[in-house]
């Protein structure tokens, strides 16, 4: 019966760890309109310089600006960052 409480607490931890919500750490965001997985670092352009660079696709490195919303690959809806 201890076996199998370690293999439950084991599940479950393994569990969290998959679902926690931490975007800029994971690397992609899903759309919740088409439910696909929009990658973070991308070849990008900065709104304001018009510079494109690779990166995330929600900081410019040239004038240190952060974005706080972008649009999906896919469906082009707009996905905001919280």
């Amino acid at each position: 019966m201890l076996e199998r409480l370690r293999t439950l607490t084991r599940f479950a931890v393994d569990l969290a760890a998959r679902t926690s919500v931490d975007p800029p750490r994971r690397g992609s965001l899903e759309c919740t309109d088409c439910n696909t997985l929009d990658a973070l670092n991308v070849l990008a352009t900065c709104k304001r310089r018009g510079t494109t660079e690779f990166g995330s696709r929600l900081h410019c490195s040239t004038r240190k600006q952060t974005s706080k919303a972008f649009t999906c690959d896919f469906c082009t809806a707009t996905i905001k960052v919280l």
